[in-house]
């Protein structure tokens, strides 16, 4: 006989109501911080996808910039400056209306590499996140310290 003890039996000990207000903001801490987690990671992820196609489109304007160049087309410039050429009027479509022509050579002679625009926002992205996510868990834990100071054990 065992005397009514039980080997695996749940030992559950009574939580004090500060211990209860500590492990219930802890909790919402937990939830807070995750939710800024994944908010945080997936607009970074959206911001440097959008920051690839940027540098891509800069690119090909860049080189149809450039083609027209070496190819003594004449390139309309904007009228209220004459160093930027009017990209639209020129026949080089794309997101940009204008460009220098420095900045034509600049941009129009290497394509970025796949992702090479993607890594910058992605880790700073991915850095306030977790820095977020962990102050929101650290402030919802010291509230439920706080709160638990105040409670009658």
């Amino acid at each position: 006989m065992t005397n009514g003890l039980q080997p695996y039996g749940r030992q559950s000990a009574p939580l004090t109501g500060g211990a209860r207000f500590i492990r219930g903001f802890k909790r919402i801490g937990l939830a807070v911080g995750g939710l800024i987690l994944l908010t945080g990671l997936g607009t970074s992820f959206f911001i440097a996808i959008d920051a690839q196609r940027n540098a891509e489109n800069r690119y090909g304007q860049a080189s149809c910039v450039v083609g027209k160049i070496q190819r003594n087309e004449p390139l309309k410039t904007l009228t209220y400056d004459a160093s930027s050429v009017d990209l639209i009027s020129s026949g080089c479509m794309g997101s940009r209306f204008s460009m220098s022509i420095n900045d034509a050579r600049t941009y129009g002679t290497q394509m970025p590499a796949p992702m090479e625009m993607m890594i910058e926002p992605i880790y700073f992205g991915a850095l306030l996140s977790v820095g977020g996510a962990t102050l929101a868990f650290a402030f919802f834990w010291l509230v439920g310290w706080l709160c638990a100071g105040f409670t009658k054990d």
